[in-house]
């Protein structure tokens, strides 16, 4: 089901798990990664932070469609975009991060019929909480800035 009324600011105005699907650069296979650092840029724009060694930077380098799928409100959402690289080399992060851009008009309500999300995906870090936590406010400022 098409869902055209949402706005990335309020979906992801916590931490959310995404599921970020590229086409590998070498073979051309679906490769999907999970991502966390992700920010509504405005209501139907969402920006993505991935290390810069990452191959999910060199995959949009070679083939940009994306899939991007995330859990929210009871459902398993997704929507396709041409991801845009912003920058290679993110402004008051400690180490080398791109910032990812998509975009899109509409979501696909994919979760099977008869059935809803009772819980959503939870984790941890199993690092340093204190350096976690700065990290986040650093890379989150930053996905704010203009690129």
């Amino acid at each position: 089901m098409a869902i055209t009324d949402f706005d990335f600011g309020q979906i992801f105005n916590e931490e959310r798990i995404g599921l970020l699907t590229t086409y590998n650069k070498q073979s051309g296979k679906i490769h999907q990664n999970a991502v966390s650092w992700i920010k509504g840029a405005s209501a139907h724009k969402l920006r993505i932070a991935v290390s810069t060694k990452s191959d999910i930077v060199t995959n949009i380098e070679e083939h940009p469609q994306v899939t991007l799928s995330f859990f929210y409100d009871q459902k398993v959402i997704a929507f396709q975009s041409e991801a845009k690289l912003l920058t290679k080399q993110m402004e008051a992060v400690p180490f080398p991060l791109t910032l990812i851009e998509v975009e899109t008009e509409q979501l696909q309500d994919i979760m099977f019929y008869g059935a809803a999300i009772s819980q959503e995906p939870a984790y941890v870090k199993t690092y340093n909480l204190e350096a976690a936590k700065k990290l986040d406010q650093q890379v989150y400022a930053s996905m704010a800035l203009s690129y």
